[in-house]
């Protein structure tokens, strides 16, 4: 694993991360910090809600700090892909948000 990882391009590390994070019950906070650092390489990579989604989920089942700011990162990241997305994708792109936890209705 680490060193396919090493060789491998960024958006497959990252989509590696986000199964780690989201189906592995023992991913560490290091994983989601490594994931972060990564995303900052590929501004716009767009599962970057789904992988801080899963970074929270890890997080929270770990007892890690840094749950409710993944949260947040997630719903910054999922407001800023809706905000790239065409009006009639909007639907579908709100499903997968929802289907990795993050609450997609602005309202308080």
């Amino acid at each position: 694993e680490d060193g396919f990882e090493r060789h491998a391009s960024v958006p497959v590390r990252l989509l590696l991360a986000e199964a780690e994070l989201a189906a592995l019950p023992d991913a560490s906070a290091a994983t989601y910090r490594e994931a972060r650092t990564l995303l900052a390489r590929l501004p716009s990579y767009g599962r970057a809600f789904a992988l801080h989604a899963a970074g929270a989920a890890a997080l929270q089942r770990n007892g890690s700090d840094g749950v409710d700011g993944a949260r947040l990162a997630a719903r910054e990241s999922y407001s800023s892909m809706k905000n790239r997305t065409p009006v009639d994708q909007h639907h579908a792109l709100a499903k997968l948000a929802v289907r990795a936890g993050i609450d997609t209705d602005p309202s308080p």
